[in-house]
């Protein structure tokens, strides 16, 4: 860079007014980000008043003070009376940069809305993002209702399958089914399949699963990443909702020999098709805040089934010396045996199917109830405050590239990319601070001082001269 655009003297300091509290800076600092406003001489000197040989920056006074901080430590804080578009508002009038923008926001809880990569074919791109995206269309919004419905379907067909009266409905059919006359293996199990198909729970599953299918057929070949799609965990779990469905239609077909492993693994198989309740996070950002508190949380919760594991065994062992030492026939016939008791006693849950009848054992039990009321209330505090930071992040719909504020039109103005602009002048973006090695007659704490304000002057009172 031209030795025109720095502080022509490093250690000369620079004396500049902001609404009436003056600043004096050494050059070396204002030299470390010479594409700001304050590092850059001929960008400052429309400020110049030569009357009092300082420069006067008439804008907001308490944002000044964090801002020259900046220049002396690299990190930029916002003061908690200052609001954020007032202090956006300066930092684009200082001209820190955009970079220096998005870490500010950033820190904050802003966040970026995040770039929807759409598909090379152009004829894909609007069917990805109405199965990917809900909030693209109106049309996409109605496809995210139908799969919800056809999720809600799912699930209800499910539970209500599980009501004793359908299941003696499905038992006395196949037992009057093994009574009947038909002869051979095969002949009966072509009928229970063809009664399988008939039944309405069956009817239901198999059209919600082909709804599932061809959702997510649709969304991987209109996909822009194929390979990402498939390492994506709400897919996985979309593909693992269906597949127990096709496995199960297969050991229907008449002729596939069912054995007693095999009836175990199909009534496990079934388990899974509640993972498809999991589907609603994809539509529900709420859930899906949840989720990524327990994955942001996951230490404090790891150290909360710690501690109430050794809870758990050190008053097990309690419970069950007190019932070997006070009672005749305890029923605590082990330290194991405890663990449930000492479990829902900490949780505070206490179904009472087992308890301490005789004073040392309610002593125990007490004790026990007060570790684990403090036990779980250590960590949950740091679990709401995840949840609460997750929660307020905010989409960051402010453009940075927009117009900056011009202090002076013809000669600085902003670029298209984000960049200042004056005549040839500074036209780089904002690079990292540069490495100040001082001299060994120089300090750091010479380098900035706050001085007191005009009005302070005036009533003959110092209330800041604070070395920064």
């Amino acid at each position: 860079m031209s030795a025109e655009l720095q502080w022509p003297n490093p250690a000369q300091r620079v004396t500049f007014n902001v609404a009436g509290m003056t600043f004096e800076v050494t050059a070396r600092v204002l030299d470390r980000y010479p594409k700001t406003l304050l590092g850059c001489p001929l960008r400052l000197q429309q400020f110049w008043d030569p009357t009092r040989e300082e420069y006067f920056l008439d804008r907001h006074r308490p944002s000044a003070e964090a801002i020259v901080d900046f220049y002396r430590t690299g990190r930029l804080r916002r003061p908690e009376e200052v609001p954020i578009e007032v202090f956006t508002d300066e930092i684009r009038f200082y001209q820190l940069g955009d970079d220096v923008m998005r870490r500010f926001r950033a820190s904050e809880g802003f966040q970026r809305r995040k770039v929807r990569v759409l598909p090379q074919k152009k004829h894909l791109a609007p069917v990805w993002l109405m199965f990917e995206y809900p909030d693209s269309s109106i049309w996409a919004a109605m496809l995210a209702f139908v799969s919800v419905s056809f999720i809600l379907l799912s699930i209800a067909s499910i539970c209500t399958e599980s009501f004793p009266q359908f299941r003696l409905m499905k038992t006395t059919k196949a037992d009057q089914l093994d009574r009947s006359n038909l002869s051979g293996h095969l002949a009966k199990r072509e009928k229970r399949s063809s009664m399988k198909f008939h039944d309405p729970f069956f009817v239901i599953d198999t059209v919600c699963t082909a709804w599932f299918t061809l959702e997510i057929l649709v969304r991987f070949f209109s996909c822009p990443d194929r390979v990402k799609f498939c390492k994506g965990k709400m897919n996985v779990i979309d593909v693992i909702s269906v597949v127990p469905y096709f496995i199960l239609l297969l050991t229907e077909i008449p002729g596939v020999t069912s054995t007693t492993g095999l009836e175990y693994f199909l009534k496990v198989l079934r388990l899974t098709r509640v993972l498809r309740v999991l589907k609603l996070s994809r539509y529900s950002n709420g859930l899906q805040t949840m989720g990524k508190t327990v994955l942001k949380s996951l230490s404090q919760i790891g150290s909360l089934l710690v501690f109430l594991s050794i809870l758990m065994i050190l008053f097990s062992t309690l419970i069950y010396f007190a019932g070997q030492i006070f009672v005749p026939e305890p029923k605590f016939q082990s330290i194991p045996d405890g663990f449930w008791w000492s479990l829902i006693t900490m949780l505070t849950v206490g179904y009472g199917d087992i308890a301490p009848r005789t004073l040392p054992g309610k002593l125990v039990g007490t004790l026990c109830a007060f570790a684990g009321m403090l036990a779980i209330a250590l960590p949950v505090p740091i679990i709401v405050s995840n949840f609460e930071l997750l929660y307020n992040i905010q989409p960051d719909d402010e453009d940075l590239y927009g117009s900056e504020e011009e202090v002076e039109p013809d000669v600085v103005s902003s670029t298209s990319d984000g960049g200042y602009q004056s005549g040839s002048l500074c036209t780089e973006q904002l690079e990292s601070p540069k490495r100040v090695v001082p001299c060994s007659n120089h300090s750091e704490a010479d380098d900035i001082s706050v001085i007191r304000s005009e009005e302070e002057q005036q009533i003959g009172r110092l209330q800041f001269e604070t070395v920064i």
